[in-house]
């Protein structure tokens, strides 16, 4: 069923750490692909590898002939192998000792360690060193064993024929309808005029990518001018702050929580590893009791709400907060589409990463509904290497600065000059894409 489905396949993410509730990859294709890479790159879970045991014992049980010499033992052999173990009864190129003569039972040895990578199957794990020089053969193991099959697992749950197996023999086939032709459509042909004779479309992000046959988009006129001329004020974007080159989530949750800032929006996908009740309860303690009394999120349920001083979660509507006394944390999701009022002259810390795009940093900006000179206000923090790419830009104009991203990237950044960054590079470099690459710049609608 669907949830089996979702439970096995690869699921498509809206944004950090937040898989899609309900969608799925339309393609088997897409799906068969990034399932492989997923695996690959995760690991069989415990379960899954449980399951797998079962099926090769299944398998062996119902071959004949002597252990040593039924596929699924061998196959079990070769599992271990590339896992850099060895059977036992098995010399190290996975041959039965009894096939091998005196000379070379003295030559068998170890292989090397594999190169780390996802393309080379994992070397076993600290502490296994025993285990992988003698590991029991596949009639000797039983997944009711929780011992035996945990220290199995965390041998071979890498390995790259046990993954691929696990994937041919169970996943696609319990998960993966086939049928001879595959009837498909995309959103342009549901929006042509093959279904309706007028299309009428209203959205408050400036894009040309729709159908030709919906013909020319109306702008409203000056619209973009006007976000950019407030993105682009000194006054109204003040600083744009390095982060130093060992910052991590707990670093930028301690520096925007000194009281000075009023929200974090992490449109740069910087705070990685903690939920947003995790992320709100770690605000919560480091922010100062006096003007600080809750921070508000949203929750697993996507409803906002906010943590108070005395460990109750509320709703946002029931807390019977100011805006002025509460912090509120805007999640990678939630950086679009989420109104939360802010105090009139509040400000707010905003992340910039590799991926962010100008458009993801406007829409993130503007969480801020009162941006100005004389009223709510943003600081960016930047990892080095994309806030060196903003002061070059900034220096070289436009021209210059796309023409060497990868130059420019693998450059040494310097430390934040005194009161910070300018952010008049931002437009020239996030419109170039994620990690200023060598994609060509797509201009913006003015």
């Amino acid at each position: 069923g669907r949830g089996m489905r979702r439970a096995l396949l690869a699921v498509p993410f809206v944004g950090k750490d937040c898989p899609s509730v309900a969608s799925e990859f339309a393609h088997p294709d897409v799906a068969i692909g990034l399932t492989l890479l997923a695996y690959r790159r995760e690991g069989l879970r415990h379960r899954d590898f449980l399951l797998l045991l079962r099926l090769l014992r299944a398998e062996m049980d119902e071959e004949r002939g002597p252990h040593s010499r039924r596929p699924a033992c061998l196959r079990w052999v070769a599992w271990v192998r590339e896992a850099g173990g060895r059977v036992r009864g098995f010399s190290w190129s996975g041959r039965p000792l009894a096939d091998l003569s005196r000379d070379e039972a003295r030559a068998d040895a170890p292989p090397p360690a594999p190169e780390p990578g996802l393309g080379a199957c994992a070397a076993a794990p600290e502490g296994l060193e025993e285990l992988r020089g003698s590991v029991w053969p596949l009639e000797r193991v039983s997944a009711r064993d929780e011992q035996q099959s945990a220290a199995l697992w965390l041998l071979l749950r890498r390995a790259c024929g046990a993954v691929r197996h696990y994937l041919d023999e169970h996943v696609f086939p319990s998960v993966l309808g086939l049928s001879d032709s595959l009837l498909s459509c995309s959103a342009q042909e549901l929006g042509s005029g093959v279904l309706f004779g007028r299309r009428l479309g209203f959205s408050g992000t400036p894009s040309e990518v729709l159908p030709a046959s919906m013909g020319e988009v109306h702008y409203e006129r000056g619209c973009d001018a006007r976000i950019l001329g407030a993105l682009l004020s000194p006054a109204v974007v003040t600083r744009v702050e390095t982060l130093p080159a060992d910052w991590g989530p707990e670093w930028l949750l301690r520096r925007v929580a000194g009281g000075e800032f009023h929200a974090l929006i992490d449109a740069g996908a910087a705070v990685v590893g903690l939920s947003n009740g995790e992320a709100a309860r770690a605000l919560l303690a480091r922010l100062p009791p006096g003007p600080f009394a809750g921070v508000a999120f949203l929750s697993p349920a996507d409803e906002c709400v906010v943590l108070l001083r005395d460990g109750r979660t509320v709703p946002l509507a029931q807390c019977g907060l100011a805006p002025e006394q509460r912090f509120t944390f805007y999640d990678h999701v939630h950086t679009t589409g989420l109104d939360v009022l802010q105090a009139p002259t509040a400000r707010a810390a905003l992340t910039l990463g590799k991926d962010t795009m100008w458009r993801d940093y406007a829409q993130a900006a503007f969480r801020m509904r009162n941006l100005g000179p004389q009223a709510q206000t943003l600081q960016l923090f930047a990892p080095p290497e994309v806030a060196f790419l903003v002061s070059r830009s900034g220096r070289q104009g436009p021209a210059e600065a796309a023409g060497t991203p990868a130059a420019a990237a693998s450059a040494p950044a310097p430390g934040p000059a005194p009161g910070g960054g300018s952010p008049e590079g931002l437009p020239d470099l996030i419109s170039l894409g994620p990690a200023a690459s060598e994609a060509p710049a797509v201009p913006l609608d003015l």
